[in-house]
């Protein structure tokens, strides 16, 4: 009986753990990261905290405009 308590356990979790790795592998990739010079990334912060924003937000916006004045 008891035997048979753990083999249904250690089932469970690989089961569990083989599940998980694959929503982590099949999840699609939303965000990328960028790489900025700290003090670029403490002037925006606080920018988007004084006018409610998101960081991410706009610092995407930001460069999409670039981008499209720049083409």
């Amino acid at each position: 009986m008891v035997q048979q308590i753990l083999i249904t356990h250690f089932t469970d979790k690989q089961l569990k753990t083989n599940t998980m790795k694959q929503v982590k592998t099949t999840r699609e990739k939303k965000y990328g990261l960028i790489q900025m010079p700290i003090e670029v990334h403490t002037e925006i912060k606080a920018y988007c905290e004084k006018h409610g924003f998101k960081i991410s937000a706009l610092t995407a916006n930001i460069i999409r405009k670039y981008l499209k004045e720049n083409k």
